[in-house]
């Protein structure tokens, strides 16, 4: 447990825990597993559960060297950036202002897709089966482990081309842009671009994460 032990003392347990949830798909549940030195996010694959290939993290479940968390989007409220609250607004604008102005006018314009969605978070232990070359985690809640609840504002553009234009891999290629032309930003590490596999009239997204609440299972508030 040493590298795990390291890790934690380096930096805060919330502090980590609230980096995972920024990077997690909230469209579904997702594992997240420190082993080492490293993070691991398994997103549950529908109907099969936590898989990941057998020798990634074997050798440190089997010999307890991880600290895991079971991280479940569990509300969604979805709206158009002109119809969020003052409350909302204001969040967004308070992150807006930290960003370079063309960052910003992407993501201020009217049409932008934005929601709240709450997560809950539980320490887990981890128990193995073996399918193939797969390995499926299955997480069971540790017992006087650790609980927390965050609430996230996210703000997502979406880039749709047609069939001779395509802009399957605009989103990636302008945060690279962005990233290469700011690199000093700090708010570009909230933005995460994704890009969608054949023609549809969805091609790519840029979505932006906040966390505007962070808590302890006692109700201690992090953030």
């Amino acid at each position: 447990m040493e590298g795990i032990v390291e890790m934690f003392s380096e930096k805060k347990e919330a502090s980590l825990v609230m980096d995972a949830i920024l990077d997690v798909d909230d469209d579904v549940d997702s594992l997240v597993v420190f082993a080492g030195s490293k993070r691991f996010i398994i997103p549950q694959t529908p109907g099969k559960g936590f898989i990941v290939e057998f020798g990634v993290l074997r050798e440190y479940v089997v010999g307890g060297e991880y600290v895991a968390y079971l991280i479940e989007p569990f509300e969604e409220n979805v709206f158009w950036l002109a119809d969020a609250s003052l409350e909302i607004r204001s969040v967004l604008e308070n992150v807006f202002s930290k960003m370079p102005r063309k960052v910003a006018e992407v993501f201020r314009d009217a049409g932008t897709e934005v929601s709240i969605v709450k997560y809950s978070v539980s320490e887990a232990t981890l128990d193995l089966e073996i399918e193939g070359s797969k390995l499926v985690l299955k997480p069971r809640e540790k017992l006087d482990g650790k609980k927390f609840s965050a609430k996230v504002v996210k703000a997502v553009v979406y880039f749709g081309g047609s069939f001779c234009c395509p802009m399957s891999t605009y989103a990636s290629k302008l945060l690279e842009t962005w990233k290469r032309k700011y690199p000093e930003n700090p708010m570009l590490k909230l933005i995460k671009a994704r890009n969608y596999e054949g023609y549809k009239s969805i091609d790519s997204s840029l979505t932006l994460r906040i966390i505007v609440n962070f808590n302890r299972k006692n109700n201690e508030t992090l953030r």
